[in-house]
């Protein structure tokens, strides 16, 4: 969810519209999975040597920072 959204969501469950958030939280998931699929296949296209020996040797959460890095600014955009 989107920055004030998202700080709201325990609030609003608390109403009556519980289950309706929970359905909204759902569909965006749905509809953002084939965005993010795209942007993960770039990712791992773009990786270099470099970046899959970061990986290996970083700790846990080596490839969770990879691909932050590699796709946060265009899933900012979209």
């Amino acid at each position: 969810m989107p920055g004030v959204l998202d700080k709201s969501l325990p609030i609003l469950k608390m109403t009556s519209k519980g289950q309706q958030l929970d359905e909204l939280v759902v569909s965006m998931n749905e509809a953002a999975m084939p965005l993010a699929k795209l942007l993960l296949m770039n990712a791992i296209k773009s990786m270099s040597i470099t970046d899959a020996k970061n990986i290996l040797r970083g700790g846990d959460t080596s490839m969770t920072d990879f691909f932050r890095q590699k796709t946060s600014v265009e899933l900012g955009q979209k």
